[in-house]
């Protein structure tokens, strides 16, 4: 996983440091995972990502934790407080974060096929909603009758410790989509399919 270089380190302490008279370390965390869009069930394994102060990159990646079991649990992870509480005027002023499944943090980091995941995870995570407290939304099922054909890489074999579906041919994978529509199998092929997209180059538009 990504982990902030020593001079990252530096940067992100000072300025939690100019913060934490204000907010004591507080962070806020929504029970949705900013990469596959589904909730995050008690205990889960998860990483929060904290964002600048202009919101538009990532400032730093916290050590994997548990997520707290109701919006009353506070945890505490390097030295920051997590924190669900809807009107905690603390969390008002805390740097944006986002939460994000550690699989599914680790899938598209070994999906994107250039140096440095963080900002792109940022971007494809963060940028999503714009507003610290909304609901959490339960992405749709796919589509029984789905009939786009799905492909399955080594990272997202890895993550559910089943190596060899991804030599499985696609037509059998879609056959098995059909009868397990909602497993997180196709959770994490979805992120893969995100991270090599936002892999490519960019393409300038050609001119007339």
């Amino acid at each position: 996983m990504d982990s902030p270089s020593s001079i990252e380190e530096v940067m992100y302490l000072d300025r939690m440091n100019d913060l934490s008279a204000k907010t004591k370390g507080h962070v806020y965390i929504t029970p949705e995972c900013g990469l596959c869009d589904q909730i995050i069930h008690a205990n889960e394994w998860t990483v929060a990502l904290l964002g600048n102060e202009d919101c538009l990159s990532p400032l730093y990646l916290t050590k994997k934790f548990r997520f707290p079991k109701s919006r009353e649990a506070i945890k505490s992870v390097d030295e920051l407080t997590l924190c669900q509480r809807l009107q905690c005027k603390m969390c008002d002023m805390a740097h944006l974060s986002v939460i994000i499944h550690t699989n599914c943090y680790r899938v598209f980091q070994q999906s994107y096929h250039r140096e440095g995941a963080m900002d792109p995870i940022w971007v494809a995570s963060a940028w999503k909603f714009p507003w610290r407290h909304r609901p959490p939304q339960r992405k749709p099922r796919l589509d029984l009758t789905d009939t786009t054909l799905v492909s399955i890489g080594g990272p997202v074999a890895e993550a559910i410790c089943i190596p060899g579906l991804a030599s499985l041919p696609q037509e059998v994978l879609q056959m098995v989509r059909s009868y397990i529509p909602s497993n997180l199998l196709w959770r994490y092929s979805l992120i893969q399919s995100t991270a090599e997209e936002m892999s490519r180059p960019f393409q300038k538009p050609l001119r007339a």
